[in-house]
């Protein structure tokens, strides 16, 4: 019969690696979506297409880089003013950039010490390993949460934007009727 403290600890280390794993795959939504500029709709998409590509093989901490620089980067004096002729820029202003930039470089020290010191040095057969290890994973749950929920929060953000975005694009079409279609 399996050992029922053990079967905790190891439940617990399922929630907080699915934990960093969900707040991962959060940040590469956000990191994926700025500076589409182009010339035609197919460029955008093949933009975007390589853009998404390259994001699934970066690490955690490379993700957060590219999220601090593209998508929240530091304020600027002057934005360069293109001519595509269809850009989309997905940006976050104000705030406390700071702080949520030093969260999550936090969390990503929190996510490699547990999976390349905690989990390598894991001792199933120490009673006092397991209790001091489900404590901190506990801690670390909930240190973890707060930044898992404002980046969620901005991740549903985007949505409801893209969403709004798309309908008065379509609105913009429609009521241009025959001058918004592609010619034959």
């Amino acid at each position: 019969m399996a050992d029922p403290e053990l079967s905790e600890v190891f439940r617990k280390i399922g929630r907080n690696v699915v934990s960093f794993q969900k707040l991962e795959g959060l940040l590469k939504y956000l990191a994926a979506a700025p500076n589409y500029k182009a010339s035609t709709l197919d460029e955008i998409q093949e933009a975007r297409d390589k853009h998404i590509s390259g994001l699934r093989k970066k690490s955690f901490g490379l993700t957060v880089q590219d999220f601090f620089n593209d998508v929240y980067p530091e304020a600027s004096a002057n934005e360069e003013e293109d001519e595509e002729l269809f850009a989309f820029n997905f940006r976050i202003r104000g705030g406390d950039r700071e702080r949520l930039l030093t969260a999550i470089q936090r969390v990503v020290e929190e996510r490699n010490e547990l999976v390349h010191t905690r989990l390598t040095s894991f001792d199933s057969e120490s009673a006092q390993y397991r209790a001091e290890l489900a404590t901190f994973l506990d801690q670390q749950f909930e240190r973890l949460k707060p930044v898992y929920e404002e980046i969620d929060q901005l991740v549903q953000a985007m949505r409801i934007v893209r969403k709004e975005t798309v309908k008065q694009l379509d609105e913009l079409i429609a009521s241009r009727g025959d001058a918004g279609k592609a010619p034959d």
